[in-house]
């Protein structure tokens, strides 16, 4: 999906492309300054990179404008605890 839809370098932090996320659950729609951000909560199903965040839900909100991923919000874990 990143690759396909990403729109600038950058946009999306290079930690969540290392971890395996699924079941993403659209919690929260809104628009800001024509972006149309959608806040996700998804599961870690796998993470090579820090085995403490699998079975963790995470926040973060995308943007998206013109049909691509124009923003990134890391909302962080919903437990508050960070694993890394």
């Amino acid at each position: 999906m990143l690759s396909r839809y990403g729109s600038a370098a950058g946009v999306v932090p290079q930690e969540l492309t290392l971890c395996d996320m699924s079941k993403p659950v659209i919690s929260k729609t809104e628009v800001k300054d024509g972006v149309t951000f959608y806040t996700l909560e998804s599961r870690v199903d796998k993470c090579e990179h820090s085995p403490a965040a699998v079975g963790t839900v995470r926040i973060f909100a995308v943007g998206w404008k013109e049909g691509k991923i124009a923003k990134f919000v890391w909302g962080g874990p919903k437990g508050g605890k960070v694993e890394y």
